[in-house]
C-alpha cells in the first residue's frame, strides 16, 4: 500500500509541476523566452550534443523542490516519494528524453537533414505564460539544404518564466 501512494504521489507531482506555483533552483541555464529555448534546441541538434540538450530538460532538483513546497500532497511520505521520483526520473524520464533526442536526429537524417548545417529561423508558441508554472506548445522553424522544416514540442514546461524542453517531439517539413 505504501508503494501505491508514492507512486501516486509522484505522478501527481509530475502533473503539479506544471501548474502549481513554487520557487525553482537554477540548471545553470537561464532561458527566459521561447526564442532563447528554440536558438538552444537547434544548437544542441546540430552539434548532435545529447548533453546540451539534456541541459533544457528541467533538473530532478528543480522537481524534487517543488514536491517539496507541495508537501501537502505526500504528508508522511514525502522522502519516500522523492526517491521514488528520482528512480522514475533517472530510469524513465531521462531515458524517455534521450530516445526523443535519438529519434529526432534519426528522423532529420532519413528526411536529408544535415544536422550541422541546420539553420534557426524561429518558434512559434501556442500559449501566452501568465503563471510561475505551467506549459506551452511550441513549433521550431529551421532550414537545412534549402528547405524548412518544423519541429513540434509538446508539453514545454515553462517554470518561474524559465523555458525548458519536454520528450513530446515530432518533426516535420514546413507546410507551404
Amino acid at each position: 500500500m505504501k508503494i501505491v501512494i508514492i507512486t501516486v504521489a509522484a505522478s501527481i507531482v509530475t502533473m503539479a509541476t506544471f501548474f502549481a506555483a513554487a520557487t525553482l533552483t537554477s540548471n545553470g541555464t537561464t532561458i527566459l523566452s521561447s526564442d532563447q529555448l528554440g536558438e538552444r534546441v537547434i544548437a544542441a541538434l546540430k552539434k548532435s550534443s545529447f548533453q546540451d540538450y539534456k541541459i533544457l530538460y528541467p533538473t530532478l532538483e528543480e522537481l524534487q523542490l517543488v514536491m517539496n513546497n507541495n508537501s501537502e500532497l505526500y504528508g508522511d511520505y514525502l522522502e519516500d516519494a522523492q526517491s521514488e521520483f528520482s528512480k522514475q526520473y533517472n530510469h524513465e524520464l531521462i531515458p524517455a528524453l534521450r530516445n526523443s533526442f535519438e529519434a529526432l536526429l534519426r528522423d532529420g537524417n532519413a528526411k536529408g537533414i544535415e544536422w550541422n548545417t541546420v539553420k534557426y529561423l524561429g518558434i512559434e508558441s501556442s500559449s501566452k505564460i501568465n503563471t510561475q508554472i505551467s506549459s506551452s506548445n511550441a513549433t521550431i522553424l529551421f532550414s537545412s539544404g534549402g528547405k524548412e522544416y518544423r519541429l513540434s514540442i509538446e508539453r514545454i514546461p515553462v517554470l518561474n518564466g524559465q523555458w525548458r524542453i519536454s520528450q513530446f517531439t515530432s518533426l516535420e517539413p514546413a507546410k507551404i
